[in-house]
């Protein structure tokens, strides 16, 4: 049996991390961007070690997000 789906959207301000969490086996997440999105400002956090290891320190129960 398929399980119910659910319809979660959000918005996330500019200067915002965002994260997702797959609940089960599999999940679809998307993001969709508007007018004043740069791709040139978008980066993920893998990509800046720096950053990453400073959140793991802030946020030690967070860390399969990093």
């Amino acid at each position: 049996a398929a399980a119910p789906i659910a319809d979660v959207t959000g918005i996330v301000p500019a200067g915002a991390w965002q994260a997702a969490r797959c609940p089960g086996e599999y999940c679809l997440v998307t993001c969709s961007v508007s007018p004043g999105f740069d791709f040139a400002d978008f980066c993920l956090l893998t990509d800046q070690p720096e950053w990453s290891e400073r959140f793991r320190q802030l946020q030690p129960d967070w860390h399969e997000f990093v």
